[in-house]
């Protein structure tokens, strides 16, 4: 549709110039100059398939931005051009898992060990990993307790940062992808915390104007009142205004480091007048330390966070990434 309007000039602008593939960019470029990329066909093969994607990057930066003057891309990081954009902590929280938590992931690594490896299995490794590094025991009728809490590192982590922001009456954003662990989640904080209602949820459950309900809520939580809400990495990630809190927590982690700031950007915008802290809790493997599953998705993240920030490569994480990190993660 875009290219099918007609004018003197064009200007795109994006938020993500590559989210998920180069051909992202591809489009939005071609969109704005015609051929300057050459044929999709063409850009594929120089700068996709290329033998070495972070040299074909840099070639690729290099024609946007160098080669043509003035430069078809402009790229402006709002850290570097916002005036009055308060300073951002990031923090990461190492722990050890619990007895109960590390010999469950050993047990499952030990079982993974002789599973094929078809794409099926690979998912399906990898998401169990993920679940044990995030939550371990069996939830009774009482509901999510501080034994059940105590036993699973990245819980216990995010209730001591929420233990330190009540203290200093501040507020906070939890993201975490699992419904079920959100559902638990409220009624325990509302406990523990002694709110006067439920923490709010966003999730992709929640419509657009019962979102807007629950933004307008959690905005006007005075300043010397503790306050929590529960959101979901993709539908909270994005066209939310949350700038009453100043801490983020991601509990789970999404694939993409592109998705994640943008869920941590929820704070950090215009309108913000306290220090932002972004918060990563990390469950660590008492034997297998930094070959934990945590540890090593902590790591490519952040190398594809950084590669995409400078290099314009996609952020989401590959097929061979994922198959890597599966085959770090089981090395004992």
């Amino acid at each position: 549709m875009a290219k099918s309007l007609s004018g003197d000039f064009s200007i795109a602008v994006t938020g993500t110039p590559v989210e998920n593939e180069l051909k992202d960019l591809w489009s939005i470029v071609d969109t704005v100059a015609p051929g300057f990329l050459d044929s999709l066909a063409s850009f594929h093969k120089t700068y996709v398939k290329a033998d070495d994607p972070v040299a074909a990057s840099e070639k690729l930066k290099k024609r946007l931005v160098d080669e043509v003057k003035p430069s078809i891309l402009m790229r402006r990081m709002k850290e570097e051009h916002l005036d009055g954009l308060p300073e951002k902590i990031i923090k990461n929280y190492p722990t050890e898992m619990s007895q109960q938590q590390a010999s469950e992931y050993s047990d499952y690594v030990k079982l993974a060990h002789g599973t094929d490896c078809s794409d099926t299995s690979i998912l399906e490794i990898l998401q169990k990993l993920r679940k044990i590094s995030l939550f371990t025991g069996n939830v009774g009728a009482e509901g999510l307790t501080d034994e059940l809490i105590e036993q699973s590192a990245r819980l216990r982590i995010m209730r001591n940062i929420l233990d330190q922001i009540a203290s200093e009456k501040e507020r906070a954003l939890i993201f975490v992808e699992s419904l079920q662990l959100q559902g638990l989640l409220v009624p325990y904080l509302q406990r523990r915390y002694q709110l006067p209602s439920p923490p709010s949820r966003i999730n992709g459950g929640v419509d657009g104007q019962k979102r807007k309900t629950l933004v307008d809520k959690f905005q006007k939580t005075p300043d010397d009142q503790f306050n929590v809400m529960l959101l979901s990495p993709k539908a909270g990630g994005v066209g939310l205004t949350l700038t009453q809190a100043n801490h983020v927590i991601h509990l789970s982690r999404w694939w993409n480091p592109a998705v994640e700031d943008q869920c941590s950007d929820r704070i950090y915008r215009i309108g913000q007048k306290r220090t932002v802290f972004v918060h990563y809790p990390l469950a660590v493997h008492p034997a297998y330390k930094d070959g934990s599953f945590d540890i090593k998705l902590n790591e490519l993240l952040e190398r594809k966070r950084k590669l995409s920030r400078n290099l314009l490569l996609p952020a989401a994480l590959t097929k061979d990434e994922i198959n890597n990190l599966i085959s770090d993660s089981l090395k004992s």
